[in-house]
């Protein structure tokens, strides 16, 4: 088959490698000039966008959704991006709202548009609060308290940052994203749950980072509380936007019940290289099925065990300045075995004329190494091995995720992953209805 990958920053280009590893025609066009460098070496690259007849076209990120239409309008394949998705992962604000709309419990939220409201939210709410830019692409900051919070506010004025932003009461409970594969009509099964860490360092200590690390495995009880008070709801929304592909929506769940955050209508990452060292199929084939509308009734993965995945970085990541690329160039990445292809996700790389893999700078993400295994610390050691083992200047990663996320599994298993009654069940059901909210999917 032939593949055609629009790329913003390069994510989604370890994708494109592993479809050329499993024999497909396969071009990408990096929009962010800053990432230029990606891959070179590694994969076929384009300056502009090609439209030809028989090619599936991807989209590895939020954005490219009128690009996306248009190339669906013209009746080529098209799977990863639509101004619905954009729309959903971008307006927050939106984004909550038709969560609302189906049904889905969400924490009090407001939006603002100037600093001084927001202070005087805060003041007058006396709330822990959490900080997200309205436009899902900028600052995100949890608060220890009102106190933090307002100065955090300050800061951002200070440093001239626009002000459009949401304030969100903070909610206690376990952090866990559900995604399900949507084939146009209805979610193909089964779910898969996903637990994320971004901080830095070990214990969460640290910078917020894109992603540290992730966990991943199939969801197979008869009755999920989070799938049933969460994404399923969305259902009808989504069936009738003909929305296909992947979607994630990320809560907090606690005895209160579950509550929607944020939705990722996209491929997730890290989460999507360690969902491949679940699937069962070639990554080619599924994505096809999906891309041309086909019906499904199985997502093609494995119903025990856990997909992992680890990040590995250079300084200054995670910190970098606006139109900069702060990262050093040239890195060599040694003493890495053709055992390890299927598992190394690739981000800033590349070959160069000698053969030699290298960081290519951009931000300074170097790879997810991935993992399959019977259990969490199975799965994660496997990554944490080629992680210690790779020779590369200054790297960093965390050693403590096979724990951390095995605690939170037991967690979720203890207090989540339990039998409904009849009575909840019940209450629980989905029917379609249409939303209140206008969506404007054609601005």
């Amino acid at each position: 088959m032939k593949f055609f990958l629009i790329s913003q920053d390069g994510d989604g280009l370890g994708i494109a490698r592993r479809l050329v590893d499993e024999g497909h025609d396969v071009t990408v066009r990096i929009r962010n000039p800053k990432a230029r460098s990606d891959y070179d070496g590694l994969l076929k690259k384009a300056d502009k966008l090609s439209v030809e007849k028989g090619t599936l076209y991807l989209f590895d990120s939020t954005g490219g959704g009128k690009t996306a239409e248009r190339l669906q309008g013209q009746g080529h394949p098209v799977l990863g991006a639509s101004m619905f998705a954009q729309q959903l992962e971008m307006d927050r604000h939106l984004a909550l709202e038709l969560m609302a709309d189906a049904g889905i419990q969400v924490p009090p939220s407001k939006h603002f548009t100037d600093y001084h409201s927001g202070r005087q939210y805060v003041e007058t709410t006396g709330e822990r609060m959490c900080f997200k830019s309205d436009d899902n692409g900028g600052t995100s900051y949890v608060a220890s308290g009102p106190d933090d919070m307002l100065e955090f506010l300050n800061h951002q004025e200070k440093e001239g940052e626009k002000p459009d932003f949401e304030l969100q009461h903070f909610v206690q409970g376990l952090e866990i994203s559900t995604e399900i594969w949507f084939d146009g009509v209805d979610m193909t099964p089964p779910i898969n749950h996903t637990f994320e860490k971004k901080q830095l360092m070990n214990d969460d200590i640290g910078p917020s980072s894109g992603c540290t690390g992730n966990v991943v495995w199939a969801c197979t009880q008869t009755y999920c509380r989070i799938c049933e008070e969460g994404i399923k709801r969305f259902i009808p929304m989504l069936h009738q936007q003909g929305y296909r592909g992947p979607i994630d929506l990320n809560t907090i769940v606690n005895d209160n019940g579950v509550f929607g955050l944020e939705w990722t209508p996209r491929f997730g990452f890290d989460s999507f290289p360690a969902l491949m060292e679940m699937m069962t199929e070639g990554v080619g084939d599924t994505l096809e099925k999906y891309c041309r509308g086909e019906r499904m009734t199985k997502f093609p993965m494995r119903e025990t065990g856990f997909g992992a995945a680890l990040r590995v970085t250079i300084p200054p990541y995670p910190f970098e300045r606006e139109g900069e690329a702060l990262a050093p160039q040239g890195i060599a990445i040694r003493e890495l075995v053709r055992a390890d292809r299927p598992h190394a996700y690739f981000y800033n790389v590349l070959l160069d004329p000698e053969g030699q893999l290298r960081s290519s700078g951009a931000s300074g993400a170097i790879a997810a190494f991935t993992g399959f295994g019977d259990s969490i610390i199975d799965a994660m050691g496997k990554c944490e091995e080629i992680a210690r083992r790779v020779d590369l200047k200054d790297k960093q990663f965390r050693t403590d995720l096979g724990h951390s996320f095995s605690e939170s599994y037991s967690q979720f298993q203890r207090r989540i992953a339990q039998p409904a009654s009849p009575s909840e069940k019940n209450s629980l059901s989905v029917t379609a209805s249409s939303s209140n909210t206008v969506l404007v999917v054609n601005a």
